[in-house]
């Protein structure tokens, strides 16, 4: 997700009856012939910094593109209409089989606005919300096929720079603000 590259908003036919639309007023807003209203909103994504008892957090590698052995945490979109925690408990059960049962309490760290690379030139707005729990005692990580590589790495010394999403950036140098 790179925030420097602006989304371009572009919509071509209604979903509801496949007329043409056009773009009105607001840069997200289309009208089809028909009248029917469509927005192109930022599609709403979740991302959990998960920490130890030793103020270590996980660290995963992307093993797909965009931005393959970029690093990044558990998360991804919601699917339908689902909750962001909802979407963060299925993400990092998918991602790194740990349940529900496993995780500590979420808590909100914050959120933003960027955008994903869709790998076809198109770059779509993503509205990110990241999360923070807290794991007690000794846990498997069991990758799935979306990730290289994950390891516990001390807070203080996540490379930042190596991460593909800016709004996790901003949500870790929170947290090592937090716990420095």
């Amino acid at each position: 997700m790179k925030a420097s590259r602006k989304p371009k908003q572009e919509m071509n036919y209604c979903h509801r009856c496949g007329t043409k639309l056009t773009q009105q007023g607001l840069p997200h807003v289309f009208v089809c012939e028909k009248k029917h209203v469509v927005y192109a909103n930022a599609s709403p994504t979740a991302a959990l910094l998960l920490l130890n008892d030793k103020h270590e957090v996980l660290i995963m590698a992307r093993g797909k593109a965009p931005a393959i052995g970029a690093l990044t945490v558990p998360g991804g979109f919601c699917n339908g209409p689902e909750s962001v925690e909802d979407c963060l408990v299925r993400e990092v059960a998918e991602e790194t089989q740990l349940d529900r049962s496993q995780l500590g309490e979420l808590h909100y760290v914050m959120s933003g606005v960027e955008t994903y690379d869709t790998g076809d030139g198109e770059l779509a707005p993503v509205s990110a919300v990241v999360f923070t729990s807290r794991i007690t005692g000794p846990v498997e990580i069991q990758l799935d096929e979306e990730n290289l590589w994950a390891k516990w790495v001390p807070l203080a010394k996540v490379q930042l720079t190596k991460f593909y999403s800016p709004v996790i950036v901003d949500a870790l140098r929170i947290l090592q603000k937090r716990y420095q």
